[in-house]
């Protein structure tokens, strides 16, 4: 078995990524989707004690306005959670990518630290009756980022409207994941 290099390994350099970034960004993307659903409670009593204030037209569109900022502050939250979630995705994946570029070169050290009998051996015994089969470990990159379910909604809606839907709305059954998307 010929020997391959660390780059046909894929394992000549290391994972760029600083995980104590991306672990306080996520965390800061959990904290921010906190404080706009905090922000619900005291809408809804804002919307009770001023709410008394109008009548007609304007106390209907008082109640349909809170309401509103209600749903937007749900979706807004959603997709910040989303997006943590995204940057832990991304983070497991790097780490996973390192763990295959640190076996790879753990490999490649054991191959190269052979003695001359063994590697001579292993020539000779090409079918691997008398030593195991020591295939490297896997050379392909692990996969990119996973695909988020509202992004794949997202496409569906752009999509089905010629690439763009102007001020409409999508709802659950375009694909977005129940929630009220605003196309752009």
């Amino acid at each position: 078995m010929s020997d391959l290099s660390l780059d046909q390994l894929n394992a000549a350099h290391d994972v760029v990524w600083d995980f104590d970034v991306s672990s306080r960004l996520a965390t800061q993307l959990d904290a921010a989707a906190s404080t706009v659903e905090s922000q619900v409670a005291p809408r809804n009593s804002r919307k009770l004690t001023y709410g008394t204030k109008f009548q007609g037209y304007y106390a209907d569109l008082w109640a349909y306005n809170i309401e509103t900022a209600n749903r937007d502050a749900g979706v807004l939250a959603s997709r910040l959670r989303d997006v943590a979630q995204g940057v832990r995705d991304l983070e497991a994946d790097a780490q996973a990518e390192q763990e295959r570029i640190v076996a790879a070169r753990r490999w490649k050290q054991e191959r190269d630290e052979r003695s001359g009998w063994d590697k001579m051996w292993e020539t000779v015994d090409f079918l691997h009756l008398f030593h195991g089969d020591e295939n490297p470990p896997k050379v392909e990159p692990i996969a990119a980022i996973r695909s988020w379910p509202w992004c794949l909604g997202w496409s569906r809606c752009v999509a089905a409207l010629g690439g763009r839907c102007g001020a409409g709305y999508v709802t659950g059954s375009g694909g977005c994941c129940g929630s009220r998307v605003r196309c752009v």
